[in-house]
């Protein structure tokens, strides 16, 4: 076989071969693009050390707060000690009325409370000692209170709780959102619900992985479990306003109280 033949079967074996990769030698630009991009990522880093205010001189606001104005999405306010237990009332009102049982308006009296939400940022227990200084309502009507309960949360439903605190009943008049100011001392791990009166009716949309409990006849001073007839998967429309009372006068620190760290006064100081 001639040398020509030999030396063409080799080079189809070479062209079926992959080519070598080449490692080019990095040039002065490409050297000067990557410190470029480092020194970006280190102000980057630097600026959310920066937003998180971890350091002595940062803001000294709760987890889920800033020095600004305006109520977070987590339902910590920006305004210096400010959450919001239960329902956002973004979810419009649906047409069903919920009473207490099947009887509509002749229902008896009762006690709801939302023990959980699907959003691990949307609280159901108050993350600090303060004072409820308001509370809202949507989709509802007839005489409603909001209560302050304490005991077993139990977010998969059978709770067990006491009623300690109740606002003033207030008639609904309007399916509209309404919103009512109250002073209410709550503890750090206290719920929030509503009572019920005979006649009055709340809203509950649909919304997945939430709990609601109910209690007939409503909560009292003794703790009692929740009923069996508890609703899974839908939402009651009612939330309330926590605030901190730093000086423990019983007013909250961001809307009542104009003299936060002297308990003797509210005003003037």
């Amino acid at each position: 076989m001639s040398a020509a033949a030999q030396a063409q079967p080799d080079r189809a074996a070479a062209a079926d071969r992959p080519a070598p990769s080449r490692r080019l030698r990095p040039t002065g630009r490409t050297l000067a693009a990557a410190v470029l991009g480092f020194l970006a990522l280190v102000a980057a880093f630097a600026s959310v050390l920066l937003l998180r205010g971890d350091g002595d001189g940062g803001d000294n606001s709760p987890p889920g707060e800033s020095a600004g104005g305006g109520l977070q999405p987590s339902g910590l306010s920006e305004a210096g000690g400010t959450v919001t237990l239960g329902s956002d009332l973004r979810t419009s009102p649906t047409g069903d009325h919920w009473y207490c049982t099947g009887s509509g308006a002749e229902s008896p009296a009762c006690s709801f409370v939302v023990t959980r939400l699907p959003e691990v940022d949307r609280l159901v227990t108050a993350p600090f000692d303060g004072v409820v200084t308001r509370w809202q309502v949507q989709g509802a009507g007839g005489p409603i209170r909001l209560i302050v309960v304490r005991g077993e949360v139990r977010p998969g439903g059978r709770s067990s709780l006491a009623r300690v605190q109740g606002s003033a009943e207030q008639l609904v008049r309007s399916t509209r959102r309404q919103t009512f100011r109250t002073r209410l001392p709550i503890r750090k791990g206290d719920a929030v619900g509503l009572q019920l009166s005979v006649g009055a009716y709340g809203n509950a949309p649909y919304s997945e992985g939430t709990w609601l409990e109910i209690w007939i006849p409503p909560l009292g001073p003794e703790r009692r479990r929740a009923e069996d007839s508890g609703s899974r998967d839908y939402e009651l429309l009612y939330n309330a306003f926590i605030e901190r009372d730093r000086d423990r006068d019983g007013f909250g620190d961001v809307t009542q109280d104009n003299c936060p760290k002297d308990p003797g006064k509210q005003e003037g100081c």
